[in-house]
């Protein structure tokens, strides 16, 4: 499956102990396309639209990827 947002593959989701395959669907793209997204597209793309929506008023800067969250809300 491909992302519909990158094109990029739709990432396999992996049980930690097992390592077994349990979700190939990839993320619901809304309110960006009516498709799927890959992880990363979900996290960069499709949040930060979803909060815009929710707070308008609100900037979403970026946070380094030090293991933080991908994204802070600033007033």
């Amino acid at each position: 499956m491909q992302c519909s947002i990158c094109s990029g593959p739709i990432d396999e989701h992996r049980h930690p102990h097992t390592g077994e395959i349990y979700w190939t669907e990839g993320h619901n793209a809304e309110p960006v396309n009516d498709g799927r997204c890959c992880d990363s597209c979900n996290e960069n793309v499709v949040m930060r639209a979803r909060l815009q929506k929710i707070f308008p008023n609100l900037r979403i800067d970026s946070v380094d990827s030090s293991g933080g969250a991908p994204f802070r809300l600033v007033n």
